[in-house]
């Protein structure tokens, strides 16, 4: 892993990466506070990787922010008879809503505007091109991998870049919020769940107004197309990957196979997905054929969006405490509360790691889905 001393513009960090001959695994970004972090796909160019980035870093920070209301509202309609937890909960959770909302707009104009975001990445490399790479006066520290074993197979664990002062959030309430009375907190919250925020009607607009028809619908396919199979030859689809009852996030033999199907790939997930862009006929070998590497694939309404399905595990039944913290990082929760300790949920790609590292979380793996007509045909099954 590669920590700069200070954050890097887009175009610096990508002459980096040439000057010194080593290739993005990873790019970590920070805006406002807001640290994010995007996986690279093995072959994708320094500047394409470089600008996905700060793509996801804008993707991220507007959906936090434009789905702030929905939290508010949510804390506002709560019944102020109940008892709390403690004194003050409610209205400590009032006044840090509304300096959330505050963060984020300004985590989205520092995302937007283009200043230096990208604070550290993960490199791969010859070892003297590494250490030509530690040598040079942008950057702050140099950690090299280790190799590990695992069930026989070897594999390589890198550290994170270091974390910025300031990374992670808020930590405290600004003084300036602190200090308004509690009938001034309510009065910019419902506003805030009224009228909403000026960057997120732009937002839906985005959103909503570029798309085909034809792409409005979502389909999936599992044992075949639901509803019914896609019309245009090619889709965007994302592809979820084998990965067994872990998490994993795609290889290089993944890749290799998307792309011997055609598929021309678009984004890495954090979690066992693909994004591609594939011959609709493909889906069907890749998940049903004799040597299937997917167990569902979906057609993507709005290519913009890197919102994922996702099983979260808890090492116990998730408490209030835990979903909202769920909340807090973009996600929206669909379901299995209190079932075997696992919570259904969309959330955004950049989020998941992030999500991983929440207290009491175990395990985060994408959304599991099986043909049952497969599952019947199995020997003992």
């Amino acid at each position: 892993s590669v920590t700069f001393d200070t954050a890097l513009a887009d175009a610096t960090v990508a002459e980096l990466l040439r000057r010194h001959g080593v290739r993005a695994a990873e790019v970590f970004t920070i805006a406002g506070g807001m640290d994010t972090q995007h996986r690279v796909y093995p072959g994708q160019p320094a500047d394409s990787a470089i600008a996905d980035a700060r793509l996801s870093t804008i993707e991220y920070a507007q959906g936090m922010l434009c789905s702030a209301p929905r939290r508010i509202e949510d804390q506002l309609s709560q019944n102020p008879a109940l008892p709390e937890p403690e004194p003050g909960v409610r209205e400590r959770t009032l006044r840090g809503q509304l300096a959330e909302a505050e963060w984020l707009r300004a985590a989205l104009a520092v995302a937007r505007s283009g200043r230096p975001v990208i604070y550290g990445v993960t490199v791969v490399g010859t070892a003297e091109r590494l250490d030509g790479l530690a040598g040079d006066p942008l950057v702050g520290a140099v950690e090299r991998g280790n190799v590990s074993v695992r069930e026989g197979q070897e594999f390589t664990v890198v550290s994170p870049p270091r974390r910025p002062a300031g990374a992670g959030g808020l930590r405290s309430l600004p003084p300036q919020i602190e200090a308004l009375p509690m009938p001034e907190v309510r009065r910019r919250l419902e506003a805030i769940v009224r009228e909403g925020f000026p960057e997120c009607r732009e937002y839906a607009l985005e959103r909503g107004g570029a798309l085909p028809r034809s792409q409005a619908e979502r389909a999936t396919f599992v044992c075949d197309w639901h509803p019914a199979r896609p019309a245009a030859e090619r889709i965007i689809a994302d592809v979820r990957l084998r990965s067994g009852d872990a998490n994993r996030t795609p290889t290089e033999v993944d890749l290799r196979g998307l792309r011997s199907a055609g598929a021309r790939v678009l984004h890495l997930f954090n979690v066992a997905m693909v994004r591609v862009e594939i011959p609709t006929d493909r889906i069907a070998t890749l998940v049903r054929g004799p040597d299937p590497v997917a167990e569902w694939a979906a057609t993507v309404p709005d290519p913009r969006n890197f919102d994922v399905e996702v099983q979260i595990f808890y090492g116990r039944p998730p408490q209030s405490s835990d979903l909202r913290a769920l909340e807090g990082l973009g996600a929206r929760v669909l379901g299995g509360l209190g079932v075997r300790g696992v919570v259904y949920a969309v959330v955004p790609d950049a989020a998941i790691p992030r999500i991983a590292r929440l207290p009491r979380v175990t395990n985060v793996r994408a959304q599991a889905m099986g043909c049952a007509q497969a599952l019947e045909a199995r020997p003992g099954g």
